[in-house]
């Protein structure tokens, strides 16, 4: 089957070679006002959160005994 397609595209390509087919004009057209999905808005986070704020702390916490290495010897 590999051997019939290879032979398939090379006459292809040979016949393409010799005449090549004619370019398509394609009008260019804007696609109308909701044809597609809206896209969704970004969150904004508050600043207010106070999950937000513990979560912040504990990772800073963790950062801080990361940066100071392994406790023991």
């Amino acid at each position: 089957m590999f051997a019939g397609f290879c032979v398939y595209a090379y006459y292809k390509f040979v016949r393409y070679e010799q005449a090549p087919p004619e370019p398509t004009k394609h009008k260019i057209t804007e696609l109308p006002p909701g044809l597609l999905p809206e896209r969704p808005k970004p969150t904004r986070f508050s600043d207010d959160d106070p999950a937000l704020h513990e979560y912040n702390a504990y990772l800073a916490e963790l950062a801080k005994t990361d940066n100071e290495g392994p406790t023991n010897p």
